[in-house]
């Protein structure tokens, strides 16, 4: 488990089991359980019997199959907590954020209350059993299955494990297509024993927005607010520059004040301008004199409308949605229905990825491990991620660092892939409060701009569908919580939704892929179409386009043996798999990912050759995936991959690695998604260049077709001076490309400025054949963190890649003859400079020697 990044606010705990535990704990450490082990706060017993040494590396090989049994004994966690007093005198209330999950709470020795919802903040008053200085804190945890009972009244849900729809916790930790069962006890926040005022949830919302004006409201809820104090709160207004524009002074509890914002300056999505963000402070005061902790959030000003127009007849999307609909037989034939985003007047074009858990235990998801893997998302030209409803709500960091970055976020209520118990009272009973809470705790975050009702539950419904769960959930609870305190921000009710059935990519949004159909038919092909099926592949907002690939070898070694990647079982281990096959066949992903890998690429050389192939085919789908939505569009408004991270160490469909190691599909993303940028498709014998412009303004461009041979000589197609309006795609120029002699002896480009170039081989990729090609590096600056370096191809070089424990802001690229290419490493600490090398599918390694 990745165990990388300081946690802040950490407080230590011990682990136990009781005495007269009669679970399967092994005998060899069962002394130890019961005398007790030490851990950390957030945290897990996971974590704790890791750092103890009791337990293998739950990641490693397949060390997670022998685990099993932790999930099924009573842990007892125990805390020092120190009382945070107020003044004057107010209730005492414990704070438990995030406790996972059926716990029984006792403070000093006295019980307090259970708990039995993760997603929950419980503010449990103690006035009488809280000690002024420190405090004893004790959770008694029970295993799901004595709290469900052995038989769980069995609803419809994916994946198998009937007591997931139970238990209000992370749903893809009870087992998934790509994540190990860990079903864990603990604590996603620090416990927290307050006796003074507090503002909890605070956060501003945007109401009404012009250009000469904005009115927002500071809301928030309290905590320990004494009957009968008159308490009040400073709100102070901050510029983005750090000035203070208004103050009012309000009644704690009233949770509400509102401002006037003159000539507000406006967020915008990455890409769509800049992201200005403004400052609220929350000051409880009395008499003027604070009597609480003041707090602060960042808001930004825009305005987000949800597109869903359905076609006008005639229309270029009425024509294309004809045209598709042809390929989806499965579906009646329907108008077309775009769905889509417009911030700030302004059709956006959202281009990301889903976001799971960035691990399976609470205390392992840092704050800074999130951040990095958001900054590298941002630094690859992605402007907007869905928070997936099989994980968790995540954290305000998170969303205040998608707010600075320009990441559109749509958030999903926790919920997927099932028929929930909505005829089970007690059920109810958690959930209500947690999605009113879930609505409190995210509205004020300026980078949700949409609101999910679940994930897939109701894929094969149509909009409307009363008595099925996710109906039932979505207009009784989630709607009326939405609507009473988020001031109206856009939602639809289930993710994919609009069409009947909601899975169709013909209205709305839809979760699609190439390489999934009833029959899987595909993945048992040849796949020579696989370009051609990448073309017709598009919805009118994909919210979920699943492809996949593996990590790199620098990641593999770190959760399989060296000796062992080529055991395909344990591949299968990893990868994990849809269980969806059809009838009396069997195909799994790890077998479709060697499938495609091969038929794409070629036979396999060898073993790095393999694993090679097994990454880089992660890179030509997601290339050609985005080339292909963009030409598409405005038919196509939005592209988000499943998935962007990784929730354990994987082979399967993440950009970025468990490790927040980019894989080869980021850098495939990071190529294919320029503001502007050029691609090719091949349609009735044509060889079609286009370009597509998704910058906020038009752009003028000279765009040229080359056909260039392996050695660099360069013969012009044809030029054309064109103006790409923003939000548009343009066919440029076609061509024949057997007008060319040898048309497989080089390569085909279309070019407008810098780092707009699209490229395309006629043929097969494995029918590339580039002589063998030589590089040459130049280390330009060497430093204990950078490393930057000049690398010249004497001929076309294919997949230039990376080797080495250094993350590079380009990887697994071509070079054209003669081509220069400036590349800059992040450096591990103590790295080796010695270990690092580029290697070409057509080239000798070059090692990058430092400078000495």
């Amino acid at each position: 488990m990745n165990t990388s990044n300081a946690v802040k606010n950490v407080q230590t705990c011990i682990w136990r089991i009781p005495a007269d535990e009669t679970g399967p704990c092994p005998p060899a450490i069962r002394e130890r359980l019961i005398a007790g082990i030490s851990g950390e706060l957030p945290g897990c017993v996971h974590q704790a019997l890791l750092a103890a040494g009791l337990i293998p590396d739950p990641f490693f090989g397949t060390n997670a199959d022998g685990l099993g049994w932790i999930e099924h004994l009573h842990w007892t966690l125990e805390a020092k907590v120190d009382f945070i007093a107020g003044k004057p005198a107010s209730p005492a209330n414990l704070i438990l954020d995030g406790v996972d999950t059926y716990a029984t709470v006792f403070l000093n020795d006295q019980r307090v209350a259970a708990t039995d919802n993760a997603f929950m903040r419980y503010t449990l008053p103690v006035t009488g059993q809280a000690l002024s200085g420190q405090n004893r804190l004790r959770l008694e945890f029970r295993p799901v299955e004595e709290v469900i009972g052995p038989d769980p009244k069995r609803y419809n849900c994916a994946f198998f494990n009937q007591y997931r729809v139970h238990v209000r916790r992370m749903q893809c930790t009870f087992g998934w297509d790509w994540v190990h069962q860990f079903i864990t006890f603990g604590l996603l926040y620090s416990p927290q024993l307050v006796g003074r005022p507090q503002v909890v949830f605070p956060g501003v919302l945007t109401e009404k927005v012009d250009a000469r004006s904005a009115l927002v409201q500071a809301r928030w809820d309290i905590s320990n607010l004494a009957a009968g104090l008159l308490c009040d709160v400073d709100v102070s207004i901050h510029s983005p520059s750090g000035k203070i524009i208004e103050t009012k002074t309000v009644s704690l509890g009233s949770g509400l004040v509102a401002f006037t914002i003159v000539d507000p300056v406006l967020w915008n999505p990455a890409g769509y301008g800049e992201q200005p963000l403004y400052r609220a402070t929350f000051k409880p005061v009395q008499g003027g004199v604070a009597v609480g902790e003041e707090v602060a959030t960042i808001f930004g000003i825009r305005t987000v409308e949800l597109l869903t127009e359905f076609d006008k007849d005639g229309s270029e999307e009425a024509r294309l949605t004809l045209e598709l609909s042809a390929l989806y037989p499965q579906y009646p034939l329907v108008q077309g229905r775009e769905f889509g985003f417009r911030v700030n007047g302004t059709d956006v074009f959202a281009l990301g990825g889903n976001w799971v858990p960035c691990d399976p235990f609470p205390g392992a998801q840092t704050e800074d491990r999130k951040e990095q893997i958001l900054r590298q998302f941002a630094e690859s030209g992605g402007n907007a991620i869905r928070v997936w409803g099989g994980g968790i709500y995540e954290t305000p960091r998170f969303y205040d660092t998608c707010a600075k970055l320009g990441i559109m976020v749509l958030q999903d209520f926790m919920m997927s892939c099932a028929d929930y118990p909505v005829d089970d009272a007690g059920f109810m009973a958690k959930l209500a409060p947690e999605i009113d809470q879930a609505v409190l705790r995210l509205r004020g975050h300026t980078s949700i701009i949409h609101w999910y009702g679940d994930n897939e539950n109701a894929m094969h419904d149509g909009e409307h569908a009363p008595g099925k769960a996710w109906f039932e959930i979505s207009e009784k609870l989630s709607r009326p919580a939405l609507e009473k305190h988020d001031l109206g921000r856009v939602f639809t009710a289930s993710c994919p939704f609009f069409g009947t059935p909601s899975l169709t990519p013909l209205q709305g949004d839809c979760h699609i892929s190439v390489f999934f159909s009833e029959d899987r038919s595909f993945m048992r092909s040849d796949m020579k179409d696989y370009r051609d099926r990448l073309d017709r592949t598009v919805g009118r907002f994909g919210s979920e386009y699943a492809l996949y690939g593996a990590p790199d070898k620098e990641s593999l070694v770190r959760f399989m043996p060296k000796d062992k990647l080529e055991d395909s079982a344990l591949w299968e281990f990893h990868t994990k798999d849809n269980p969806c096959h059809p009838p009396g066949e069997i195909i799994t992903l790890f077998n479709s990912l060697e499938r495609s890998a091969r038929n794409i690429f070629g036979s396999f050389k060898d073993a790095d050759d393999r694993l090679s192939k097994f990454a880089y085919v992660h890179y030509e789908t997601t290339r050609l995936a985005i080339e292909a939505s963009r030409r598409k569009q405005p038919f196509c408004r939005g592209l988000l991959f499943w998935m962007l991270n990784d929730c354990w160490p994987a082979s399967g469909w993440s950009m970025i690695d468990y490790y927040s190691r980019p894989k080869a599909a980021y850098y495939g993303f990071r190529h294919a998604a320029k503001p502007v940028h050029c691609s090719f498709r091949l349609s009735g014998g044509k060889l079609e260049a286009w370009v597509a412009n998704n910058s906020k303004e038009p752009v003028t461009r000279r765009f040229t077709l080359w056909f260039e041979t392996w050695g660099g000589e360069k013969t012009q197609l044809g030029a054309i001076d064109a103006i790409i309006p923003s939000g548009a795609s343009r066919l440029l120029i076609a061509t024949n490309p057997d007008a060319i002699v040898a048309p497989q002896d080089g390569v085909f480009f279309a070019e407008g400025g810098a780092g707009e170039t699209g490229w395309y081989f006629h043929g097969m990729p494995y029918e590339m054949n580039p002589p063998e090609a030589v590089l040459s590096v130049d280390i330009l600056e060497q430093g204990t963190e950078v490393l930057i370096c000049r690398i010249t191809a004497n001929s076309y070089t294919r997949v230039v890649t990376l080797s080495g424990n250094a993350v590079a802001d380009d990887n697994y690229f071509d070079m054209r003859a003669g081509e220069v290419k400036t590349i800059t490493l992040k450096l591990s600490a103590g790295l080796s400079l010695d270990s690092l090398s580029l290697k070409a599918w057509n080239g000798a390694p070059v090692y990058l020697r430092p400078k000495r």
